[in-house]
């Protein structure tokens, strides 16, 4: 298992832009979080070691993951993290969802 300084470096690698506190920071550390120790906000909290008053901020990652479909009955469902073309890409629009700028929509649902 990757630990929580490894998951950070990994985000600074990303974008070295964000600081420790900014929102998108916080959503994507969150977000790599869950692939170690599942998409559970206790387990998250706990392996990241946020402060409480980061909780309900965090909470508020959780409802908009589950209501758009990434987090679903304590399993990821990534939009292609992993692809090495554009799995970067997909990652951090995921952290968009999470952060509330973005919204996932479903292709057949659309106009």
């Amino acid at each position: 298992m990757i630990d929580f300084p490894a998951i950070e470096k990994e985000v600074h690698r990303m974008d070295s832009g964000l600081a420790v506190w900014n929102e998108s920071f916080i959503a994507a550390t969150v977000l790599l979080s869950a692939t170690q120790v599942g998409p559970h906000l206790r387990s998250i909290f706990h392996f990241t070691g946020y402060r409480k008053n980061q909780l309900a901020k965090i909470r508020k990652f959780f409802k908009r993951w589950e209501q758009n479909g990434v987090f679903k009955d304590g399993v990821i469902y990534h939009g292609g993290w992993f692809d090495e073309r554009c799995g970067g890409v997909a990652f951090w629009l995921d952290v968009g969802v999470g952060t509330g700028m973005l919204q996932r929509v479903d292709d057949e649902n659309e106009g």
